[in-house]
């Protein structure tokens, strides 16, 4: 019996067969072999340029209620002014907290929503899929990419009532909902599947 004891940590093993000690032993001792950060399978790291397609990687969002996770591109810029997340008054079918997708193709449909209608008219390259993030979106950006960003308020795509919709606060990076009259920034994205 050959009995081997790694010095990292309290790593061993019995063996009675010293060519797979060796071997073993070869194997642990090696560096690991860890895939660059900056890009693997041809995604860029977070908050750098994802080339030819719009924008900065913002993370892998999680899909929900069935749908696929997908990449989340933040567009370079965001509204020259402050829109209104418009229909004050109004509730609006634009009410997943995940889905902004879904959400801008509702307000969109809706009409007089100027902050969806403006990030939906985006087109960079050959890419015209923008839409303005869910809460949950823009959350994962506050999370990876806050740099990306402008301070202060971001609208959301999520409502939270016929007066009132999400939005998140990027000088400190909080989420809470607000008047929909009001004025924020707007940041359109776009999403690529997994």
């Amino acid at each position: 019996m050959t009995t081997v004891t790694v010095n990292a940590g309290s790593t061993s093993f019995t063996t009675d067969n010293p060519q797979f000690a060796a071997v073993v032993l070869q194997l642990i001792s090696e560096e690991p072999q860890v895939a660059e950060p900056s890009e693997i399978d041809g995604v860029p790291a977070i908050g750098a340029e994802w080339p030819g397609q719009g924008g900065v990687y913002a993370g892998l969002m999680r899909g929900r209620d069935g749908h696929p996770d997908y990449h989340l591109i933040i567009a370079p810029a965001e509204s020259d002014g402050e829109l209104q997340w418009g229909g004050y008054g109004d509730k609006s079918t634009a009410t997943s907290k995940w889905d902004g997708l879904a959400n801008t193709k509702a307000l969109i449909e809706e009409g007089n929503h100027p902050a969806a209608e403006f990030a939906a008219s985006v087109t960079i390259g050959d890419h015209n899929d923008f839409y303005l993030p869910a809460q949950a979106e823009l959350m994962l950006a506050w999370a990876n990419v806050p740099e990306a960003f402008s301070e202060g308020y971001h609208w959301s795509s999520s409502q939270y009532s016929a007066n009132y919709a999400f939005y998140v606060d990027f000088s400190v990076g909080w989420t809470s909902c607000n008047d929909k009259s009001n004025v924020f920034r707007v940041r359109p994205v776009r999403r690529i599947l997994r």
